[in-house]
């Protein structure tokens, strides 16, 4: 109980009074969330598409067995993880020194997101969807992320699919900037993610201006 209160009180310290504030309206009581759809060929080269994680190990997982250091690994997440596998999705996971240090879900069927954007997903013939990216905090500003991106998009892509779908919430800059790198591109589709006393739905919307970070696909 201590540790959780000397952690609260430092990220209080860290945002000050008005940022912490702020935090906790957009927390606890009400906040919208502008999500942008973005797309990408799984055909097409890019500059980075050849990085690799040195050390790491990728695996694939569809089965409650394989996903087993995951649950291991993440044991808060288990259950999300758990009903991923039940809707019939798939995880591409790096693994160094026997450690998970990174992960991304995709999907290759249509998707309802109810745990974060409360948003279908609809995929058309031999598309994927990419969601739930994670990288642990010490490994956050290698080439990690990177690399588990493109070793999925490889992975799925020799099995006949041909172009990845993404969802970034404009407030996210890291995620905005990274699919920026690798080239993904607008749909023109976008939704809001609203939440309110823990209560959550969506409903499309008109793109925001920082789909111009964005080429039109």
């Amino acid at each position: 109980m201590l540790a959780k209160i000397k952690r609260q009180f430092e990220k209080t310290q860290k945002l000050g009074v008005k940022g912490a504030a702020k935090k906790l309206f957009r927390d606890k009581i009400y906040s919208v969330d502008h999500v942008l759809i973005l797309d990408r060929s799984l055909e097409e080269d890019y500059p980075l598409k050849k990085v690799r994680a040195k050390g790491v190990t990728a695996r694939v997982a569809s089965t409650m067995e394989e996903c087993a250091p995951l649950f291991a690994a993440f044991p808060d997440r288990a259950a999300y993880f758990r009903d991923y596998i039940q809707q019939g999705c798939h995880v591409m996971y790096g693994v160094r020194d026997d450690k998970v240090e990174a992960y991304v879900w995709v999907s290759t069927q249509d998707f309802y997101d109810k745990y974060l954007y409360r948003w279908t997903f609809v995929l058309e013939q031999a598309q994927m969807y990419q969601y739930a990216g994670y990288v642990v905090p010490e490994r956050r500003g290698s080439t990690l992320s990177l690399a588990m991106m493109n070793q999925a998009n490889a992975h799925f892509h020799a099995l006949g699919f041909h172009k990845t779908l993404a969802a970034v919430s404009v407030d996210n800059s890291p995620s905005m900037k990274f699919h920026s790198k690798l080239q993904y591109r607008a749909t023109g589709a976008a939704f809001n993610t609203y939440k309110l006393f823990g209560f959550r739905w969506a409903r499309a919307a008109e793109p925001r201006a920082e789909i111009s970070m964005f080429p039109r696909a």
